[in-house]
């Protein structure tokens, strides 16, 4: 029960993670919202996606450091005030999605892709993070490198590639991961492989160089 508990938790995450992408992707500022009819629209979709953005970003740090999953709830009513000032001004609406939205500080990528490594787990802080591009960035680093994560799901099948590196099937076993699992060539020069076989036929696989 509690492996399922854990592989419904990845799946969900993965699920939300692409609709926060799709949220911020159908937000974005557009000309065709620079008019009076089309800014009361934009204006009420930026307020709509506040709350499903809160929503999925919240489910999203069951992954995250409990200490600092208080940041987070603290980000989005500054970002519901800083959205109030902007009126209906296009110009300051278009200038909220980039500095609350969708910025990505050249910093935070260089931060998680130097504390993020060897598959040790959450290595950058959500803290850091000023926008909801950038809590997905740092909580996405933190799951596909969360070595910790993987192992403690149960392996259901095993073997061993040429350079004695284990190859590990876990999770669920679906039609996809079984495939992967299957076609894996022994002679890959690659070290510990998990396959992780998730819900409703997806795939996760970590690869250690």
């Amino acid at each position: 029960m509690e492996e399922n508990k854990k592989l419904e938790r990845i799946s969900n995450f993965f699920r939300y993670d692409i609709k926060v992408k799709n949220i911020l992707y159908d937000v974005a500022p557009r000309e065709e919202y620079n008019y009076k009819d089309g800014i009361i629209e934009y204006v009420d979709k930026l307020y709509e996606a506040l709350d499903d953005l809160y929503y999925y970003i919240m489910d999203m740090t069951l992954f995250a450091n409990p200490s600092e999953v208080g940041h987070v709830e603290k980000l989005f009513p500054v970002y519901k005030n800083l959205l109030g000032e902007c009126k209906e001004d296009f110009g300051k609406l278009t200038q909220f999605y980039e500095t609350c939205f969708s910025n990505l500080r050249p910093e935070i990528v260089q931060l998680a892709g130097t504390e993020c490594f060897g598959y040790g787990g959450f290595g950058v802080s959500l803290s850091k993070a000023i926008t909801v591009n950038e809590l997905l960035h740092i909580l996405h680093m933190n799951v596909v490198n969360n070595d910790r994560r993987f192992s403690s799901i149960p392996s259901i099948k095993e073997k061993i590639n040429d350079e004695g590196y284990l190859i590990s099937l876990r999770g669920n076993s679906n039609i996809v991961a079984d495939a992967i699992y299957e076609a894996y060539p022994l002679e890959m020069s690659a070290g510990v492989t998990d396959i992780l076989g998730l819900p409703n036929d997806k795939v996760l696989m970590m690869i250690r160089d």
